[in-house]
């Protein structure tokens, strides 16, 4: 606890700046780093300096480390290092064995890493070499008298030569203002020419807009006319069409007067003729009196479990339900969507509607057929008295008792329902 206590004490806040060095030292920086919070020994970003004037070309460089331990920013360490001086590491520190001394600056540059060692003595950039140096002392050269006079006749040359330069340069811009005019019309003319060709050509694309808005004009003109002479025709029918309704009102209302009493025809007909129906097929309660059990022309008809009964007798008796079916629909105008075929006791329902495989004709007896076919027909042949109730507005409670339907369907028809 003691060990984290100094650990803690020794972490702070840390930035660094980076100055040139030249002839003087700069006081603004070329880069400030960025803050690391809480480090010892803190490692900052890569940073890139541009490579023009004397940021690229300067070989000693000044950096300062400021730290922050709670207290404010102070000056930590400044280094002048030399770049010549740097210590090479290697491509990384994985491979460097050796400890770096306190307060070390390690730089990543582009070919590796480099290392300031304080440990030793620090390495004093090599002075320049001049021609004529000898150790202890140094003799410098110079030109020639004949040299120095030719360089004093060349730079007399070179302000000669300025100075015709500008009088020539004001001659000419003089020459160009006498005969401006000589120099403008040309170009007058040049931009008058491509301005005319711009106008020409603006003229030949409005008078194709212009020609295809006439033709489109004419070409309404012409919709406008034909619609009115439509328009025309169609009063005229609608005229013709007026008069004849009114002068068929009167026959509309014979016409009104015979449907109705046609229609009251038809009922009284169709309930004379169901009433008849019921007296061939007489539906009779059971002698057992057994609630929705029916005999229909003294053959007892069930409404479920019809394999408990005689197979012929069911048969029988389906026949004749099928029969009444077939002449119920017949009479009453209803189409069955289960059509019915009467043969007595071989009768069938056929199925044309649904999606089934195999045959859709299905029996209504029992004996040497499969018993779900039998089934589905019972359904079907209940379907179709089902259709025919609720064609005259009777509705079925259930569709199993065939017999319990068919004797409501005629007692309401016979009665005027």
């Amino acid at each position: 606890r003691r060990w984290e206590g100094v650990i803690a004490s020794r972490r702070g806040d840390v930035f660094f700046s980076l100055h040139i060095l030249g002839e003087e030292e700069e006081e603004e920086p070329v880069y400030v780093s960025e803050v690391v919070e809480k480090a010892v020994n803190p490692d900052f970003q890569h940073f890139d300096l541009p490579q023009e004037n004397k940021v690229g070309r300067c070989d000693e460089v000044a950096v300062k480390v400021f730290c922050d331990y709670g207290e404010g920013w102070v000056l930590l360490l400044e280094a002048r290092i030399w770049l010549g001086g740097l210590r090479y590491l290697g491509k990384g520190l994985e491979n460097w064995r050796e400890p770096l001394p306190p307060n070390c600056v390690v730089m990543w540059l582009s070919d590796g890493c480099y290392a300031t060692l304080w440990d030793k003595e620090p390495e004093e950039p090599p002075p320049l070499l001049v021609e004529g140096e000898e150790k202890g002392n140094i003799t410098m050269t110079t030109s020639s008298y004949d040299v120095l006079m030719k360089l004093n006749t060349l730079s007399e040359c070179i302000q000669d030569a300025v100075a015709t330069g500008a009088q020539l340069t004001s001659q000419i811009s003089s020459i160009l203002n006498q005969h401006s005019a000589a120099i403008t019309i040309p170009r007058a003319v040049a931009q008058a020419t491509e301005h005319k060709s711009t106008v020409d050509a603006a003229i030949a694309s409005e008078r194709k807009r212009l020609e295809a808005s006439q033709r489109k004009l004419a070409e309404l003109k012409a919709s406008l006319s034909s619609r009115r002479e439509a328009m025309a025709t169609g009063r005229d029918t609608q005229t013709v069409g007026e008069r004849y309704l009114e002068d068929n009102l009167p026959l509309l209302s014979r016409c009104k007067t015979t449907l109705s009493s046609t229609r009251e025809a038809i009922s009284a007909q169709q309930q004379r003729i169901v009433a008849t129906l019921m007296e061939i097929f007489p539906i009779t309660p059971s002698p057992s009196g057994e609630a929705l059990s029916f005999h229909i022309r003294g053959l007892h008809l069930p409404s479920t479990n019809h394999e408990n009964e005689d197979p012929a007798t069911i048969a029988a008796a389906l026949g004749h339900v099928a029969h009444l079916i077939y002449l119920l629909s017949y009479y009453l105008a209803t189409p069955l969507r289960y059509p019915v075929k009467p043969v007595g006791s071989r009768s069938f329902v056929r199925d044309d509607i649904s999606v089934i495989q195999g045959a859709r004709t299905f029996p209504l007896w029992i004996k040497g057929v499969l018993y779900y076919r039998f089934e589905y027909a019972v359904f079907l042949i209940n379907k179709d008295v089902q259709q025919l109730m609720s064609a005259v507005g009777l509705h079925c409670v259930d569709i199993r008792h065939t017999l319990a339907n068919l004797k409501s369907l005629g007692l309401f028809i016979a009665s005027g329902g």
